[in-house]
């Protein structure tokens, strides 16, 4: 019932269903029964996190009211049949922000590092999916995720991490046409922590490169922006 609410009910049907829930369950019935899963590994946390905005947050109020931090932490750390977190969920949604903020307020930086690199069954990771989104930079200061990585190191590795079609994050935003995300990515990040000689020539499963899907998919802007990145490095 309460999936089903968090997904299609009205927030007056979702308040009603838990109140109903926690008067006249004990603590520790109402926990396990909001730790519940679907049949296809869901809780009630990815199904609010495919919510409008304010659904999300009257649904995230009270659980972080009514529930303790331990089953909170556990719930965002379920993983659904597709290995997705309720944030890789919320990715595509207005809901995003709004779990963002939860996941820092419950984690710390090594735990949401361990938590960003978790690999859906398409073998992407939370970079992978999160940059395909074209509202992404308007939603959150995309920088924090790059700061949290004290280990320079760790933090290439990172970026240049593949997943689905072997693609790394910065050819899935030149494979999506994602022009913003490709800009901020390209210019704040992969060019401010590698060469470009360390990642232009990545490829994906079809052998494909970086300047190849930009002649492929990118716009003019991201085009020059890469070609004369490349001249100024290798000239």
């Amino acid at each position: 019932l309460l999936h089903l609410l968090a997904e299609y009910g009205s927030d007056s049907m979702l308040k009603l269903a838990l109140e109903k829930l926690k008067n006249e369950l004990s603590t520790d019935d109402f926990h396990n029964f909001i730790k519940l899963k679907s049949k296809d590994g869901k809780n009630i946390l990815h199904y609010a996190a495919v919510c409008n905005e304010e659904s999300s947050e009257f649904l995230i109020n009270f659980i972080k009211k009514e529930v303790s931090s331990e089953v909170v932490k556990e719930m965002l750390r379920d993983v659904d049949n597709k290995n997705h977190l309720p944030l890789h969920s919320s990715i595509k949604s207005d809901s995003f922000k709004v779990f963002f903020s939860l996941y820092e307020q419950n984690f710390t930086k090594a735990e949401l590092l361990e938590i960003f690199q978790l690999k859906d069954k398409d073998g992407d990771n939370f970079l992978h999916l999160v940059f395909q989104n074209r509202q992404i930079l308007v939603k959150i200061d995309a920088k924090k995720i790059v700061n949290w990585f004290e280990d320079e190191t760790k933090l290439k590795k990172f970026l240049l991490e593949k997943g689905r079609e072997e693609n790394n994050a910065l050819l899935k935003t030149t494979e999506s046409r994602n022009e913003i995300s490709f800009c901020f990515l390209f210019e704040q990040v992969y060019c401010k922590f590698l060469k470009i000689e360390e990642f232009a020539y990545e490829t994906d499963e079809d052998g494909q490169n970086l300047f190849h899907l930009l002649a492929k998919y990118g716009s003019v802007l991201m085009l020059k922006l890469a070609l004369e990145k490349l001249k100024s490095e290798l000239s």
